[in-house]
């Protein structure tokens, strides 16, 4: 079995909800693993049924697939509990394994960084697949005499999303720096538009720690040319998701309203997989994305008219000043999607 699935415990966990039937829901990076999952359950006399539809978070959580299915147990990997569920749910985090060099290369690399050579009060971020490593992170640093805070938000200790990076709230004031602990920027320049500190990343694989203000101020020329493409705008499709920790139908009404209150014309849209192709024959001017942040960020060269966050519609409209652009967040107080 593959250790980092921990397939044992995760049989001990199912057997002790007696299911008739489960629905495994497993990402994109781990499509490789699912005949060797189907078979540890089947040899545990368990049916199983697997979505292979994309999974980018347990706010895609596939419950009313599995009610459809007739499954009565789902079991979701690869991420932590968001959100509440229809049905019984199993998050089964994947844990990314470590060398013996990547934790220790941290404190390596923050003594490199002339700007921790003075500032010693550091906040650690991670995402779910590194959060078994906080304490061993918090410990190396401290042995080198650095401060460690770990900030608890709506989700574990430490942990982040890229929609949801609450874990700073009660450090923010307390720290010099916010230091993401990962690969990728998405998440790690999430922290850096929410925070007033700055904000590097140590990427464990390269052994490597960047200073994020250049990429920030990359995104903001991007972002800011899509919203001075969308200034001429007449019309707006508005993407409500039907994934349900993306829903947010209250916001897109609200921007309806706002849009409309303009002189826009404004047309709700929905979908569950949000494409290029998929909205190629909408005629509008501009998208307002209400679903996954990054649909708007990562992906925003693959639509062939700009894509806005509303965070971005607010400022098209004057509703709040280019200083205060942030990430676009959804919230979940109590593991519960509210906006």
């Amino acid at each position: 079995m593959d250790s980092k699935l921990h397939l044992d415990e995760l049989l001990t966990e199912v057997k002790s909800r007696n299911p008739k039937m489960v629905l495994l829901q497993i990402p994109e990076g781990l499509k490789t693993n699912v005949v060797e999952v189907e078979d540890v359950f089947r040899a545990e006399g368990i049916p199983t049924i697997t979505v292979l539809d994309p999974s980018f978070g347990a706010c895609d959580i596939a419950d009313h697939k599995a009610q459809l299915l007739g499954c009565d147990l789902l079991v979701h990997f690869g991420h932590s509990k968001m959100l509440h569920t229809g049905m019984p749910v199993i998050y089964w985090p994947v844990e990314f394994p470590l060398d013996e060099k990547m934790i220790p290369g941290t404190v390596t690399a923050l003594k490199k960084e002339s700007f921790f050579q003075t500032h010693k009060k550091v906040g650690i971020y991670v995402t779910i697949q590194f959060h078994l490593h906080v304490p061993e992170i918090k410990a190396q640093l401290e042995k080198a005499e650095f401060e460690v805070f770990v900030g608890m938000g709506d989700l574990k200790d430490g942990q982040i999303l890229g929609c949801d990076v609450s874990a700073r709230r009660d450090i923010e004031d307390k720290v010099d720096a916010n230091l993401y602990f990962g690969d990728g920027y998405f998440h790690a320049l999430a922290i850096a538009f929410a925070s007033k500190k700055p904000t590097y990343q140590y990427n464990p694989f390269t052994l490597e720690i960047e200073d994020l203000a250049k990429y920030k101020e990359k995104y903001l020329r991007q972002r800011f040319g899509l919203i001075a493409q969308a200034k001429d705008a007449h019309s707006f499709a508005i993407i409500l998701s039907t994934k349900k920790g993306q829903l947010r139908k209250a916001l897109a009404m609200r921007m309806k309203t706002d849009l409309e209150a303009a002189g826009k014309r404004a047309y709700l849209v929905s979908m569950e997989h949000i494409t290029p192709n998929a909205l190629m024959g909408v005629d509008v001017d501009a998208y307002v994305n209400t679903s996954c942040s990054r649909i708007a960020t990562d992906d925003f060269e693959s639509y062939k008219k700009p894509m806005l966050t509303p965070v971005e519609i607010d400022i098209l409209l004057g509703k709040r000043s280019a200083e205060d652009y942030v990430f676009d967040e959804i919230k979940h107080i109590g593991n519960k999607n509210v906006q």
